[in-house]
C-alpha cells in the first residue's frame, strides 16, 4: 500500500507561490526533473499520475489524458518521502533569495 505525501505544487517555472498537494505514492506513474529555466526550476519535477483521465470533446472526439502536477521537489526527495523521511524546505524564502540576487 502506498504512502500519502505532501508536496509543493507550482507551475513549469517555478516561479507561481507553492500550494499543497497531497498524493498516494500508489499513484504515481513517473516522475521526471524539468530542465532548467531560473533559480527556482531546477528543483521542479513534473509528476504524471498512473491514472488516465477521458474528456469527451463534442459528440464523437474523446481524448485520454494522463493528469499531470509540476512540483518543487526533486526526484530524490520525493523518493526520501515516500521512504517515510520527513523533509522541510522554505521554498518561498529560496524564491525571495533569488529574486533580491536578480536585483
Amino acid at each position: 500500500m502506498g504512502r500519502l505525501i505532501v508536496l509543493n505544487e507550482t507551475d513549469e517555472t517555478g516561479w507561481q507561490q507553492a500550494r499543497p498537494l497531497m498524493i498516494n505514492t500508489d499513484q504515481i506513474r513517473s516522475v521526471e526533473q524539468l530542465p532548467t529555466v531560473n533559480g527556482l526550476s531546477d528543483t521542479v519535477s513534473r509528476i504524471t499520475l498512473i491514472n488516465p483521465v477521458t474528456f469527451q470533446y463534442g459528440e464523437v472526439e474523446q481524448r485520454t489524458m494522463h493528469v499531470e502536477h509540476i512540483v518543487f521537489e526533486k526526484i530524490s526527495e520525493i523518493e526520501t518521502l515516500a521512504n517515510g523521511v520527513i523533509i522541510k524546505t522554505d521554498y518561498a524564502e529560496r524564491k525571495r533569495q533569488i529574486d533580491r540576487e536578480m536585483e
